[in-house]
Order: structure tokens, then C-alpha cells, then sequence
């Protein structure tokens, strides 16, 4: 291309550049003036994880400003809560472990809640924060989190492929290594080597060299059976793509799941029988925030029946609230109940903080990318 056609293309996508800046920067005035004179709260949650109408009705209805921040991996918002102050951060189970752990959040006031954790949660919900609880060196989730949303992992299917249900019954986790098959992972390491330790039979929480040695040598031949075409690693690529029906299988959150056959009907969802991860995902307050009491309304607001129903419609993840749960249960998500109504099985795990294990995993999840 000469200097003249590079000049007019430069000028002219200036000029598109224009508006969208004044645009932007129109916004963030306006916002600076509304916000102005009022109490603010910082929020640390992950991106497309609330329903933007509730942090509206928050603000309007406690005259304060929210200032939403967005994180893409718990191991990134356990980096950033280390240098900066959020009030309210939204990790999930692992993460909040390892917070708490490492003196960065505060125990909960129960008495400033107004749910009890006892009634209003969901049982299937209450169910894994117990075994959490319980286990030989357990973690009281509840001691500094209330729950957010919770759900498992499971593996989305194109239902109109001519026996893959079979398949998924008799191979379970090592049908994502069939070759009949593409398949979409998210790009993360404990996601990643979860299938083959749960197909090998082993804790995914295991720190064993031999266990994840071979759960490598699992992965490096589904690389090898699949090949570049038919296996990806991606990050919140996941949800169009698999709506797009670009991919046969996909392992996925159970939120995931719905939401992409919300949009295509062609998949439908299956969890393992040789076990899975449950997680849940919670509410916490940093141990320098000097914004606790607006925090807890905070926390209050979103774990209302109608918060925590509007927020799981919205996204299409499991409601903690017990009341909003089974309203959901009922009417948005009844197509889906075998999805969201999930109950702990007897190989399913929760993550726990670990560094030695995942120091390990993910210096092996690399070997296997590379």
C-alpha cells in the first residue's frame, strides 16, 4: 500500500474513532458526576457473572456508586486482592481457602447477615460446603463466605451425533479422547488435568508425582489420538463457539451449559459417573476494607429470594438462596432441572487450596499445551 492510501486509511479510521471516544468519554463524565458526593463499593467479581439491573437497583436504593471491577481467573484476582483494596470480592472455593489462609479477608459477622445459613441455602449447596467442612483437614467456607453460585462440570454434547450417548455411558471422561469426536476445553490447568485424574480413578486434589505423571501422559495422548483440529484450549471463547456448534463435546461449567443450549438446541449435557468437580463460589469482604458495613448490605442485597433468582436467570447458574433456587428450579430452568438441580455423588470433589498440587499441575498442564 503507497503513503497516500495508508494516510487516507489512517484519517478515516480516525474519524470512526471519533465518536465511539466521545461516547466512551460522555459515559464516564456522566458517571462522575452521578457518583460525585455519594459513598462508592468495590466489587471484584468475574465478567458476565451479575445482572446489571441489580447493581443499578443497589445503588439507586442505597444512594451509593458501585464500582464493578472484573477478574478472569481466580489465580489472577488472588494476585491483584495481595496489592489493592476491593470490599466485596467474589472467588470461588479454592481461592477463597487460600485468602483465608493467608490473612487477606475477614471472618463473617453472621449477625450482620440476614440469611440463615442453616435454611436458606440450597440443599444440594449446603450439601458440598458440609463435605467441604468435614473432610480430614476441612475448610468452613462460611466462616468468610457467603455462597454466590455453585454447580459442577460436566461434558456438553451435540445430542444429534448417532451414538454418543452410548459412548458417554460406557466410556464416561475418556470419551473426550475418542477420535469420532472435536472437543473444547477451557484453557486451565485444574479444569484440565480434572478429567483424566477422575477417569484414572485418583484425587483431583492429588499431589502425587506418579498420579499426575500419568494423568500427563493421559492428556498427551488425547493431543496425539485428536490432533490440532479436533482438540482446543480457549478461554471464554467457550460459549460461542460451542453455540456456534463448532465443537462435538465440550467440557464445561454447568452454567456454561445451559446457557450455550439456551441457544442451540442441538446440545444437551452429561455429567460423569466416575466423579466431577462441584464447586461454589462466594462473598467476601478484604481485611483492609474500610467500606464493611456497605459491604455486608452488599451481601444482604444479593442473597435476597429475589436477587439471588434474578441473578441465576440472568446467567444461568445455580442460586445459593434456597427460595430462588427452587423457584428457578420450577419455572426458567424445569427443561434444565437435571442440570441445576445437581447432587453431590460419591466421587464428585471440591478444589482445595493446595500449592504444592498445583504448582505441579500446572508446570504439566504447559508440558502438555507445548
Amino acid at each position: 500500500m503507497n503513503r497516500f492510501k495508508k494516510t487516507i486509511v489512517v484519517t478515516l479510521m480516525a474519524l470512526l474513532l471519533i465518536p465511539l471516544v466521545s461516547m466512551i468519554s460522555s459515559c464516564a463524565i456522566v458517571r462522575f458526576f452521578t457518583c460525585m458526593g455519594k459513598d462508592s463499593l468495590t466489587v471484584y467479581n468475574w465478567g458476565e457473572y451479575v445482572d446489571p439491573d441489580l447493581l443499578t437497583q443497589f445503588e439507586n436504593e442505597n444512594n451509593v456508586c458501585v464500582d464493578y471491577v472484573t477478574f478472569n481467573s481466580n489465580e489472577t484476582a488472588v494476585t491483584r486482592v495481595k496489592s489493592e483494596v476491593f470490599d466485596v470480592i467474589v472467588p470461588s472455593d479454592y481461592a477463597i481457602e487460600q485468602l483465608a489462609k493467608e490473612g487477606l479477608i475477614q471472618k463473617l459477622d453472621w449477625d450482620k447477615i440476614d440469611i440463615d445459613p442453616e435454611t436458606d441455602l440450597a440443599d444440594n449447596l449446603k450439601a458440598i460446603l458440609d463435605n467441604l467442612k468435614d473432610q480430614e483437614n476441612g475448610f468452613d467456607f462460611l466462616e468468610y463466605a457467603v455462597p454466590y453460585f455453585w454447580g459442577n462440570v460436566g461434558i456438553i454434547y451435540r445430542s444429534d451425533i448417532e451414538g454418543v450417548e452410548d459412548d458417554l455411558a460406557e466410556q464416561n471422561w475418556d470419551i473426550v479422547k475418542n477420535p469420532k469426536y472435536s472437543v473444547l476445553y477451557y484453557d486451565s490447568s485444574r479444569d484440565g488435568f480434572m478429567v483424566p485424574l477422575k477417569q484414572l480413578g485418583y484425587s483431583m486434589n492429588t499431589s502425587n508425582d506418579d498420579e499426575i505423571s500419568e494423568a500427563e501422559a493421559w492428556l498427551n495422548e488425547q493431543r496425539s489420538v485428536l490432533g490440532e483440529n479436533k482438540l482446543r484450549y480457549v478461554g471464554d471463547e467457550v460459549l460461542s463457539l460451542m453455540q456456534a456448534g463448532s465443537y462435538d463435546l465440550g467440557v464445561v461449567y454447568s452454567g456454561d451449559a445451559i446457557w450455550i443450549m439456551e441457544e442451540n438446541e442441538d446440545y444437551d449435557f452429561y455429567t460423569p459417573t466416575n466423579g466431577t468437580n462441584v464447586w461454589a463460589d462466594g462473598m467476601v469482604i478484604h481485611k483492609d476494607s474500610t467500606k464493611t458495613d456497605l459491604a455486608y448490605k452488599f451481601i444482604n442485597f444479593m442473597s435476597t429470594k429475589d436477587s439471588s433468582y434474578a441473578n441465576s436467570v440472568y446467567t444461568g447458574y445455580n442460586a445459593s438462596n434456597k427460595e430462588a433456587f427452587l423457584e428457578a428450579l420450577e419455572t426458567d430452568f424445569a427443561d434444565y432441572a437435571y442440570i441445576y438441580n445437581y447432587e453431590l455423588q460419591e466421587n464428585d470433589e471440591i478444589y482445595r487450596y493446595n500449592p504444592t498440587a498445583k504448582e505441579k499441575i500446572d508446570e504439566a498442564w504447559l508440558r502438555v499445551k507445548n
